[in-house]
């Protein structure tokens, strides 16, 4: 058998650990290394981070302008994270701390190797582009055994990536399962999320054929948002893809020769129709950014040697967005003339290196200019930067040895110190100014960092990795001061922000704090020795007091002395006089020091000290210090939380002042999620159960690693542990925020105007941890419950963060309302498995996506008297299996339960296809029979531990198998473009009644609407609504809109209701349903709409479609085709499509409009008509009643309403603004 290679030699990895990270490092480390850019990390950091309450984070927005283009809709904002500058962030292209909301991203982490696997240094087979981990854990090559060094060694990737996403409001994380179908963690938006892999034409992008070239992502209205590439054909010259490249260079391995896409920016939004679209243009820009690179070390004596942290430098071929276009205009988003000073260059003169090159690519936003469809300037948005600098900071301890001192990028940080808004005519408004902290923002390659990153001012350090500790009071080694300081962690965060209005908004901040109980040991000295110095040999002290039981930290230091005889040994001896025995005593020769912790009883003592070849300049030194300790309760952790926020007027109003308070009974809510572990011994699940094995032979050995740790294990024998600068196990951090707030209360204008209290959902109380903020001791023997080494990710945490309760209160503290906020989960049924696998022992682990089933809130309002108070009942439910959307409202009053149940497009099933096998059962079959035949084979195997662990790998291989098995049939079944899902649908969609054939079709758009809805009390059916759809013609395709409302319209409550059902071509309805309302498109817009029993109402569109341009009362759209074409043969209503395409264009004239419409007025004179034109991007010009007389709208220079004037151009009414905004 060939299952040895990679457990019979562990032991000995551990004695060549350190060339084993090396052969590792030459891609890049991805699981330790954030790959993003700063502009998708200033985006990313609101997806990682919620802003809420619960988190202490306030919403910071500054709206820009929002985008419209018919269906669609993008607003440009600026978004400020208020929870504190963390030492190596790098500043976005707007400054530190903020994010242009102009489009989004998608970002990924790295888990293993990337997922497309060939595009790293040494990777063959990729989580996605392989199917995942169980297609290739067995190959042919492999002689059909597992050999999962390769998964170690980076030839194969284990773990699906995890990507982050965040654009136009939807914001979140998803994998890929291993049938190449996204799975969203947490979210109840109908997303569906394609990658677009080896497209065609790759434009000569470097890594684009084997990368992830972009993404699909489209909503539950089938709006598509496009990422990256995301089409076949070849660019224009020039067209820059949005796509960025991150490379790293180190002192021991150079460039990496790793080619990772590591962000793709939004490119295009495009309607489920395809009328109405929104491009994003962008521009190349190369740069570097260095960092602190972070590294285990698995022998902890070598970590005076190895520190942990290594400089490094990243090298970003980024994008900054140029342009963004839409039906009426354009955004120009212009850089500043001069390069960025906080980034360092993309090359050297003699390559690439660490000597810093001045960046000449990578510049600061200057300037947003919107602009009309005919270039003409509508308004401009200007940004004014300078810098935060840090003038005194040193470079880490150990990076300056690849460089010297030379580096002084990291010392700047972008700052935004204000943007103004600019008229047509280049009116400026007042600005808006940005006031920050004055405290010290450090330089980013600061080793004066706490546990989470933040500045500590702790200058001294010389590594990232703290003191370990053995048992507590032995120190290890002694390392960086990691604690959070207050007010150093405050540097460079917003503190005012001052409106146009001349109104103000400030900020307080205060740190972090979270409900701990812990004890804090210090030294305080107490007795300090010596002897040689002054030539004696030996010394005695006779009546040296020590009290209470207490330990102490004994250091023994012998200076070596030169040209002189004799051994140079020294000695101690502390025995307490009372008794005669001695406590301590050591030996320690020349140059050497000896520290322990001993435990001195009260009492008197005698010490003893000796020294061999006494010498008149050194000597042998003692010193006692004493641990002392501490109660700490609640101490601050990293990160900021707001205090206050005071809302000033600027016009002498008085200040609204909002107070935020984190505590309850004395105590703080707060709950640390992050608690790094720096040290912990190496112990695996796998290796408890079965031990080291060859899996050859046979082997009656007892397991000697009975806990699982990675070395023979015994009272006296200390095993294998990992160091590292940062946590070795997966902090509860998934959810990004590393502190969450059980209760917040806020009051306004101290308690004046009331306050409300808000409690949210946290970690269960019996998993809290509540006596440490990092885990930095160890026993150094093997500990059972050490976490399980390589470590999976945390699981989700359902509730974690979700509003729990709200209670409002008046001014005189009374309760006036209070809302109660219940909820279920549900998780996917498919989970992803995955692999670890370090230092040759694996973990197996699965994932899945979860989801809100249930929403329950219960509202209680209390009115001014003693009975006065009405609860509310609502419940929500999400149960459909088929997406994420409300399918049935429960709403519970003093009027009774009212019920109303959704159905949508997606739940309409086609039977035939349904009945296609996806293959999960017999998938768990398969993988239950894999468990049950180990079993039976670890019986028949008795003592023979090889037998047995041969046997755990032939259950994984058969479990692989399976699921090979199942994606095969995944892909045949279900996802590939021909699959026998595909086939069936479209062959009975093609065939399908006209209700139902646009229903499939909805299916096919990923366009998930509301079809039936029905509302019933106490059991019976008051009303129905039914939406039809049909195919209208649109963009050259026919695509599917609203045709039609039915009702159900009942003179009392029914029992005889029978829901909506269908079969594979036809649906069946109540009959009782009748039309309400008919609708009509064309080309994406409603061109006719009637009412029951009333006159049909005509619209046409112009301006690209963005405005109504004339309203019609009393005449159908066929009748105002024959009025614009002069008849009503089939060439007559052509040549009237081609009026409307004119009225359509962006460039149409007021009096192309008015002179087009003035012929359907004369044309139909029982008809009323309205017209209306307009100036684009601003607002209605002119109004033509059905009388004929206008009415007109003039603006200013910065697009405000400032007339109406009647139709000869008198004002009617005029608008006057008192302030310059």
């Amino acid at each position: 058998m060939k299952i040895k290679a990679n457990y019979r030699i562990l032991i000995l990895m551990f004695l060549i650990a350190f060339p084993r990270t090396l052969v590792k490092a030459q891609g890049l480390d991805y699981t330790r290394v954030s790959i993003s850019s700063p502009n998708s990390a200033s985006l990313g950091k609101f997806a990682d981070i919620p802003v809420n309450k619960h988190t202490g984070v306030p919403v910071i927005n500054i709206p820009l302008y929002t985008i419209e283009s018919g269906a669609l809709h993008l607003p440009i904002s600026l978004s400020y994270h208020a929870g504190g500058i963390k030492v190596t962030e790098s500043a976005s292209w707007v400054g530190t701390g903020w994010a242009l909301n102009a489009g989004g991203m998608i970002t990924r982490t790295v888990r293993g190797i990337p997922d497309e696997g060939v595009n790293s240094h040494k990777g063959q087979y990729g989580h996605y582009t392989n199917y995942g981990y169980s297609n290739y854990l067995t190959l042919t090559g492999d002689g059909g055994r597992t050999y999962d060094r390769f998964f170690e060694t980076g030839e194969r990737d284990g773990e699906p990536d995890l990507f982050t996403f965040n654009f136009n409001g939807y914001s979140g994380k998803f994998f890929f399962n291993d049938d190449r179908t996204a799975v969203i963690v947490e979210n109840n938006d109908d997303l569906k999320i394609e990658a677009n892999f080896r497209l065609a034409n790759n434009g000569g992008i470097l890594g684009m054929q084997q990368n992830i070239q972009g993404f699909t992502v489209t909503t539950k209205e089938g709006t598509k948002y496009y990422f990256g590439k995301h089409s076949t054909e070849l660019p224009e010259a020039g067209y820059v893809y949005p796509i960025e490249v991150t490379r790293r260079y180190t002192f021991n391995n150079g460039l990496s020769s790793d080619v990772v896409f590591s962000s793709w920016y939004l490119t295009k939004i495009e309607s489920f129709d395809r009328v109405d679209k929104i491009d994003l243009l962008y521009v190349s820009e190369k740069y570097s950014v260095y960092n602190i690179g972070l590294f285990p070390i698995f022998n902890v004596d070598q970590i005076q040697l190895q520190k942990g942290h290594e400089l490094v430098r990243d090298y970003f071929d980024g994008v900054r967005l140029a342009n963004i276009t839409f039906n009426n205009g354009e955004l120009i988003f212009k850089p500043g003339n001069v390069a960025r000073l906080d980034l360092s260059g993309n090359s050297n003169a003699g390559g690439y290196g660490f000597t810093e090159s001045v960046n000449t690519e990578a510049k600061a936003l200057d300037e947003i200019e919107i602009r009309t469809h005919s270039a003409a300037i509508f308004k401009r948005i200007k940004f004014y930067t300078s810098y935060f600098e840090d003038q005194f900071g040193q470079l880490g301890a150990g990076l300056d040895r690849y460089t010297g001192s030379t580096i002084v990028s990291d010392k700047k940080r972008l700052k935004l110190d204000s943007l103004v808004e600019c008229g047509s005519a280049n009116e400026r408004f007042s600005p808006y100014k940005f006031v920050y902290e004055s405290s010290f923002l450090s330089r980013r390659l600061s080793l004066g960092q706490d546990h989470w990153g933040f500045y500590n001012a702790e200058t001294t350090n010389t590594t990232l990795i703290p003191t370990i500790t053995k048992n507590i009071y032995t120190e290890h080694y002694r390392g960086a001061k990691r604690d959070a300081k207050w007010p150093h962690m405050k540097g460079g965060t917003i503190k005012e922000i001052v409106y146009p209005t001349k109104g103000s908004v400030v900020f307080d901040f205060e740190p972090n704090k979270v409900y701990l109980n812990t004890v804090k040991h210090s030294l305080e000295y107490a007795h300090g020795f010596h002897v040689g110095m002054d030539g004696s040999y030996s010394k005695v002290w006779d009546n040296i007091q020590f009290t209470g039981n207490a330990k102490y930290q004994v250091i023994y230091r012998n200076d070596a002395s030169e040209g002189i005889g004799g051994s140079q040994i020294a000695s101690y001896n502390l025995k307490n006089k009372a008794t005669g025995v001695t406590v301590s005593s050591v030996s320690v020769g020349a140059g050497e020091t000896v520290t322990s912790t001993v435990t001195i009883p009260p009492g008197t003592y005698t010490l003893n000290m000796f020294r061999d070849s006494r010498n008149a300049s050194t000597g042998a030194y003692l010193s006692f210090s004493k641990y002392v300790s501490a109660d700490v309760q609640d101490p601050i952790v990293g990160g900021l939380r707001v205090k206050t926020i005071t809302k000033k007027s600027g016009t002498g109003g008085a200040d609204i002042i909002e107070t935020y308070m984190y505590e309850t009974n004395g105590r703080s809510t707060g709950y640390l999620y992050e608690r790094p572990r720096y040290i912990q011994s190496l112990r695996n699940d796998v290796v408890k159960i079965y031990g080291f094995r060859s899996g050859e032979g046979v082997d009656n050995t007892p397991n000697l690693h009975p806990n699982g740790c990675l070395a023979v294990e015994g009272p006296n024998l200390s095993v294998p542990h990992m160091v590292a600068p940062y946590s070795v196990a997966p902090m509860s951090n998934y959810q990004g925020n590393h502190v969450g707030y059980d209760e917040v209360t806020v009051s306004y204008n101290n308690n004046a105007q009331g306050k409300s209290v808000y409690r949210y959902y946290n970690t269960n109380p019996w998993e809290r941890e509540t006596t440490k903020f990092a885990y930095t001791d160890v026993s150094f023997l093997c500990d059972p419950l050490a976490p399980n080494f390589p470590a999976a990710p945390i699981p989700f945490q359902f509730q974690r963060g979700q509003l729990k309760d709200e209670d409002h209160f008046d001014s005189e503290g009374k309760l006036r309302k209070a809302v109660t906020y219940l909820y279920s989960y549900d998780s996917t049924k498919v989970f992803t498995p995955a692999l670890k696998v370090e230092r040759g022992v694996l973990t197996e682990y699965t994932l899945r996506g979860y989801f809100k089933k249930r929403i329950e809130t219960i509202t209680t309002v209390n009115g001014s008297g003693p009975n006065e108070r009405v609860v509310a009942i609502d419940t929500f439910f999400f149960e459909s299996p088929y997406h994420r959307q409300m399918t049935k409202k429960s709403i519970d009053n003093s009027e009774g339960r009212r019920i109303t149940n959704y159905k949508y497009a997606f739940d309409f099933r086609m039977p035939q296809a349904d009945a296609i096998s996806d293959g999960w059962t017999t998938y768990v079959n398969a993988c239950q029979t894999c468990e049950i035949q180990h079993q039976q084979r670890t019986t028949t195997c008795g003592n023979d531990y090889n037998c047995i662990f041969r046997s755990f790998h032939q259950m994984r291989e058969c479990k692989a198998a399976a699921r090979q098995l199942y994606i095969t049939r995944r892909r045949t079944n279900f996802t590939e473009q021909n699959s026998l899902y595909k086939s069936v649908f479209a062959g009975n969609k093609q065939n399908a009644d006209n209700l139902l054939k646009p229903i499939w079709e909805l299916h096919d758009c990923f366009t998930n609407v509301p079809i039936e809805t029905v509302e019933s009390k106490k059991g019976k059916t008051i009303s129905a609504v039914f939406n039809r759809y049909a195919f209208f013609p649109s963009s050259s395709v026919n695509h599917v809109y609203p045709t039609g409302v039915m009702l159900l319209e009942l003179s009392q409550p029914s029992s005889q209701f029978i829901n909506s059902t269908n079969n594979n071509l036809n649906i069946t309805l109540d009959t009782r349903y009748n039309e309400w309302l008919t609708l009509k498109f064309n080309n994406g817009r409603i061109v006719q709409s009637r009412e029951k029993s009333a006159s049909p109402v005509v619209y046409l569109w112009g301006y690209g479609g963005q405005y109504p341009v004339a309203k019609i009362e009393n005449a159908t759209y066929t009748e105002v085709l024959t009025a614009l074409g002069g008849g009503s043969t089939p060439a007559h209503h052509s040549a009237a499509t081609t009026i409307l395409n004119n009225l359509s264009l962006s460039t149409v004239s007021e009096a192309m409009v008015n002179t087009y419409v003035q012929t359907i007025r004369a044309n139909l004179q029982k008809s009323r008509v309205t017209t209306y034109t307009y100036k684009p991007l601003v607002g209605m010009t002119s109004m033509i009643d059905p009388r004929g007389i206008t009415e007109y709208y003039q603006y200013d220079g910065f697009q405000r309403l400032k007339d109406v004037l009647d139709f000869d151009k008198n004002v009617l009414r005029n608008y006057q603004y008192h302030y310059r905004p």
